[in-house]
């Protein structure tokens, strides 16, 4: 059993990458990796340099060694569970940013920088990256998830904002596309592709995205309601009316929270001072038990995040993102309550929703799904504790061809190395 690599040992791994990478470039996997199966990799390379990230993945490819790629291991628990693990291959240290170009709104960098790092940058030139996901970690993660947080409304979402890539396919081949440069691999547009692939057809080792300035004054305006229905009505209000908001919620935080519509404005002072304004009186109409407004604060959107977060990073609760059109949410979130989720975030203007359970099950997967479905819309387990993940596709049904799918990854990966069998079910057939 010494060539199956769900099965070899840390040490025979090391020895292979041996002649590829440096010592202190190939870890044993550290605890604070989040679990993905009992049989999971136990083994991380390191690559410093698109040429040594090329290396080892000749080597991989030659040694038919699985590999799960990663960033910073924030979001490893997304995902089915690995059929063959292999080793980790993470970019973090390759974490430079490349060339920014404050004038252009435009930033090359590494895919292993943490997004939290290239903001502060931006933030020293008035500008930033318009995306806060939850559970953000590197930029790589940003381009492999097409990640996107409540400033998706009106920015959208990575595939929006990411204007090229250089990546690596398994086999090694170095290849880019889009932004500054030129060449695609194979005729295909590669930024489209690798855009929310999930690391499963190469793996992004640099990205060009598109800056935006930051607002010179920020608002937000929140109303509770005493049911659901109140909160999707103001919302519908809002997003009907002639307000232009950076984000608008409809959400419950937590169990003991009352349904809430949020909506948050940036940009010129006067304009979001009128906008603030608007948003009152459209609540107001809904008779909200309560109404709150801040000025110059974005609390409530990073408040929505953290909470997601820590749903995210908890192993004994189970967190879904659905996908609706935002007049089938209020249906969705009436129809759920019988599995009594414990939170719930809408993302009224990207069709994004966010539940969260704290007594997980594959059967409140399914049902989740059907009641979804028969909305037009789908669900996927954005975390789960590995017995959910056993018994649960967390993927669902692939929402485009899966032949198509299938033809392209066998094209670019024909030995099915790079996350085989996390991504969709099916995938990685022949």
């Amino acid at each position: 059993m010494g060539n199956d690599p769900v099965n070899e040992s840390a040490e025979s791994l090391k020895k292979r990458f041996a002649g590829v990478l440096d010592s202190d470039q190939i870890e044993t996997r550290p605890d604070g990796f989040p679990q993905l199966d009992h049989h999971e990799p136990a083994l991380v390379l390191l690559p410093k340099t698109d040429e040594q990230l090329s290396e080892t993945l000749r080597c991989a490819n030659a040694s038919k060694t699985p590999i799960i790629p990663t960033g910073l291991g924030t979001a490893l628990r997304l995902g089915n569970l690995p059929t063959a693990p292999g080793a980790f291959l993470s970019t973090r240290l390759m974490n430079k940013i490349v060339d920014y170009e404050p004038r252009d709104l435009t930033v090359i960098a590494q895919a292993g920088l943490p997004i939290e790092t290239l903001q502060k940058t931006a933030d020293e030139e008035n500008q930033r990256l318009a995306l806060d996901p939850p559970n953000a970690g590197s930029l790589g993660g940003l381009v492999a998830m097409d990640a996107g947080g409540p400033l998706r409304d009106a920015y959208g979402s990575t595939r929006d904002l990411c204007l090229g890539v250089r990546a690596a396919l398994a086999d090694g081949t170095l290849v880019k596309g889009g932004g500054r440069v030129v060449k695609n691999a194979a005729g295909y547009d590669i930024t489209r592709l690798l855009v929310g692939s999930f690391g499963t057809l190469g793996i992004v080792y640099e990205a060009a995205f598109r800056l935006h300035p930051q607002p010179e004054k920020t608002a937000e305006v929140s109303a509770e309601f005493e049911s659901w229905s109140g909160a999707f009505e103001a919302a519908a209000n809002l997003a009907r009316s002639e307000l232009e908001p950076e984000w608008l919620a409809v959400l419950r935080l937590d169990e003991e929270s009352a349904p809430t519509a949020a909506v948050g404005f940036g940009g010129h002072s006067e304009t979001v001072e009128y906008q603030t304004k608007r948003a009152q009186e459209i609540m107001s109409k809904g008779e909200p038990i309560a109404l709150e407004t801040k000025a110059n604060s974005e609390q409530a959107r990073l408040q929505m995040r953290d909470r997601l977060n820590g749903a995210l990073n908890d192993a004994n609760r189970m967190t879904c993102r659905v996908f609706a059109p935002m007049s089938a949410f209020a249906d969705i979130v009436q129809a759920s309550e019988r599995l009594r989720p414990s939170a719930w975030q809408i993302r009224c203007l990207s069709g994004v929703g966010y539940a969260v359970f704290n007594n997980p099950s594959a059967e409140t997967v399914h049902a989740l799904r059907e009641e979804t479905a028969a909305r037009e819309g789908s669900v996927v387990v954005e975390s789960a504790p590995v017995a959910v993940k056993r018994e649960a596709d967390v993927w669902g049904p692939p929402t485009g061809p899966l032949s198509v799918m299938r033809r392209v990854k066998l094209k670019l990966d024909p030995s099915r190395l790079l996350n085989r069998g996390r991504f969709l079910k099916g995938l990685d057939d022949e």
